[in-house]
């Protein structure tokens, strides 16, 4: 049996190139020790050798715990040990506990985690999904006894530590209202923002799209804070927290759930704790963008004229109100002329696309226009690395204008990029 330690101080330091948060209990770890339940078994008890009927819902063979139904008690044994969970059976009923045993402590010997039901929580969609509180059993001498010793983590227990340990910041880009960062660093330091774009400078900073209105025009940010701090443990037992982080924009009813901070979780004096290199800004799938913290310093621009005929519809106005197509840019060229025949939308109506770090403009091809409708709607994108995990739209503000008697789109990316990683791009506008 072991008899645990407690760390006085957890250094976590913020790794390079943003691509995890790590940070510095100090002497806070003492202090928020007592934010993170820790309790010791009170209803330890020896196994009866004529114990009631019961039922096996539950078991780690591994580490010889079994959780058990009794009548309306639910009973966790190991070796010769019991103890009654109280106030567990209704959780139980909603959905049969998941039982863990590893090394969470490291030293050297296993505990079990069970994961229990403890309410419910909402995603950014709307949907409810359980949420869960970790048990960590473990057993230690105690006046001469072998008993059980537990401790707890729910949605509630990470909140003091975790404010006390870290700061946080969201804010809105002044260069382009289109990124919204979320800066996080140690509770003792300053956060530091660039005066003309109002990008941090701190190390770590991750980046998310701002809400879109109606219009398509992107939302002021007003404030934001984080929602619920939801607990997993997976396949291999390793264990993670992720808080949501949501945003309230002005004249929007509704928040945004913009992504989450995600940490692992580990085992220390007693206690849990948020473990080193662990903590990261994730955006939501449906909001994520490149960083705009590198933009591309190259100085290109490549014309692809199209040799094809415009397309002709039937009773057809001469708008273009619907293109789609995907241009090659995978070797360095500064003027070519192909044919769009092959493409099935209106793209056969621009004469000639020109495309350069920051934009794309398209020219109409005479007596063909632009519909200013789908442009009020905000019905354009500009979409790398399409179809794959990693695809992003890039497209932040179009206009349409008419330059030497032709109707001119422009779209404008949200950052400057490199031809390689433009390669290959998809543009849309309209339906």
């Amino acid at each position: 049996m072991k008899n645990y330690v407690r760390i006085l101080a957890v250094l976590v330091l913020l790794i390079a190139l943003g691509a995890v948060f790590i940070y510095s209990y100090d002497y806070r770890q003492e202090k928020n020790a007592s934010n993170i339940i820790l309790t010791t078994a009170d209803m330890n008890t020896k196994k009866s050798t004529t114990a009631a009927r019961r039922e096996l819902i539950a078991e780690n063979e591994e580490g010889d715990y079994q959780l058990y139904i009794d009548d309306d008690t639910v009973l966790l044994a190991h070796g010769e040990l019991e103890k009654e969970l109280d106030g567990w059976l209704s959780y139980v009923e909603l959905e049969t506990p998941s039982l863990y045993y590893y090394d969470y402590d490291g030293d050297d010997e296993g505990e079990l985690i069970i994961k229990l039901v403890s309410g419910t929580t909402t995603d950014g969609d709307g949907n409810s999904s359980y949420a869960y509180t970790l048990y960590l059993f473990d057993t230690a001498e105690q006046d001469g006894e072998t008993q059980f010793t537990v401790i707890t983590a729910n949605n509630e227990t990470w909140k003091v530590p975790f404010e006390e340990a870290i700061k946080t910041e969201m804010s809105q880009l002044k260069s382009c209202n289109k990124f919204i960062q979320f800066v996080m660093d140690d509770a003792e330091e300053s956060l530091y923002y660039d005066d003309e774009t109002g990008i941090s400078l701190n190390e770590y900073t991750g980046f998310a799209c701002a809400l879109q209105n109606s219009n398509g025009s992107y939302a002021t940010l007003d404030r934001w804070n984080k929602g619920n701090g939801v607990y997993s443990v997976d396949d291999d037992g390793n264990i993670t927290l992720e808080i949501q982080l949501l945003a309230y924009y002005v004249n929007v009813d509704d928040p945004q759930y913009i992504g989450i901070i995600h940490c692992g979780i580990g085992v220390s004096g007693g206690e849990f704790v948020i473990l080193p290199s662990s903590i990261e800004f994730i955006a939501d799938d449906e909001y994520k963008v490149i960083s705009p913290t590198s933009p591309s310093d190259e100085d290109w621009k490549s014309t692809i004229n199209n040799s094809a005929d415009p397309i002709v519809r039937d009773g057809d106005d001469n708008q273009i109100d619907w293109l789609e197509a995907s241009f090659d840019l995978s070797t360095d060229f500064d003027e070519k002329t192909i044919s769009f025949a092959g493409y099935t939308s209106q793209i056969k109506s621009v004469d000639k696309v020109v495309i350069t770090p920051d934009s794309v403009v398209l020219t109409a091809k005479d007596g063909y226009e632009f519909s200013s409708h789908m442009l009020n709607t905000e019905k354009f994108s500009v979409k790398i690395y399409a179809d794959t995990d990693d695809e992003y739209n890039i497209a932040f503000s179009s206009e349409i204008k008419t330059v030497g008697g032709r109707s001119v789109l422009t779209i404008t990316f949200d950052r400057a990029y490199d031809r390689e990683m433009l390669d290959g791009m998809v543009v849309k506008f309209g339906a």
